[in-house]
């Protein structure tokens, strides 16, 4: 399948599926083969975040955990 074949069938897929071809998508990423140059706003953004998350650690979830409670919340679990 082509990459315009596969750009055309993508909104003939339900919500669900494009989340889920979104998420096996993203895992099947090489974080070796591309690292995106990161710019002083972005990086001072994380630090914030890396910061506030260190500080509230009882405010951070998982991406894991993150997922659980959506499909709970919405009746998949």
């Amino acid at each position: 399948m082509t990459r315009t074949e596969v750009s055309a069938a993508i909104p003939t897929l339900s919500t669900e599926d494009r989340l889920l071809l979104l998420d096996e998508l993203w895992a099947s990423l090489d974080p070796d083969e591309f690292v995106p140059e990161i710019t002083p706003d972005v990086k001072m953004l994380l630090d914030e975040r890396v910061a506030h998350a260190d500080a509230h650690p009882e405010d951070v979830m998982t991406w894991d955990d993150m997922k659980a409670e959506q499909r709970a919340e919405r009746g998949r679990a």
